[in-house]
């Protein structure tokens, strides 16, 4: 079982999704702890998968890459290995899931104009159809990543309720969506079940 986050991790956790270029030095005056103490926390959260990586947010606009679009990729299950191996290799998509529902994956794409899009589909055109969203204006970045959690103790091994869920996110919009067997968070969803991401667009 997964050690849950005590007060002190998420402190540290929400000082470095505000600033991850704090010194150990300055985390360790806000946290509270002497800077070994600190680094040896931090290493633990490394090691356990919560610190995935330190990594500079860059603007796609602004490097050459204005056209955004959201791709449905509808392919048979047999494919799936080789869409992944394509994604993996792919910088241009930022983001890929595998999804429940008739698509197959959702895919977060930049490119430098519509052609070099069209030049992108027609990568999975041998593996199946695709749809396409052009996003018109920049999607709405939202803030750090929440960093409450249902007491494991009230729990045990089950899986949460929507009510407690709802209570859990401090009643914003929660909406049941039965159809993926998770509430729906201010138009967001938040799984019981994770959907896992595959392949990561490269900057």
């Amino acid at each position: 079982m997964t050690k849950p986050l005590d007060r002190l991790d998420r402190r540290l956790l929400r000082e470095l999704q505000a600033d991850a270029r704090l010194s150990l030095a300055e985390l360790s005056r806000r946290i509270g702890l002497s800077s070994p103490a600190l680094a040896e926390r931090l290493r633990r959260l490394e090691e356990r998968g919560v610190v995935r990586g330190y990594r500079t947010e860059i603007d796609s606009h602004a490097v050459g890459y204005p056209v955004t679009a959201l791709i449905r990729l509808f392919v048979p299950a047999e494919r799936y290995p080789r869409i992944e191996a394509l994604l993996a290799d792919m910088p241009e998509v930022r983001e890929a899931f595998h999804v429940t529902g008739e698509a197959a994956f959702v895919l977060k794409v930049v490119a430098p104009s519509l052609a070099a899009l069209e030049l992108t589909l027609a990568v999975f055109d041998p593996y199946g159809r695709t749809e396409t969203a052009w996003c018109c204006r920049p999607g709405w970045r939202h803030g750090p990543c929440p960093l409450k959690r249902l007491p494991a103790e009230h729990l045990g091994n089950r899986q949460p309720t929507l009510i407690e869920i709802a209570l859990w996110m401090d009643g914003s919009r929660c909406v049941a969506d039965h159809t993926r067997q998770g509430p729906l968070v201010g138009g967001s969803l938040v799984a019981v079940r994770s959907i896992p991401a595959v392949g990561r667009g490269r900057g």
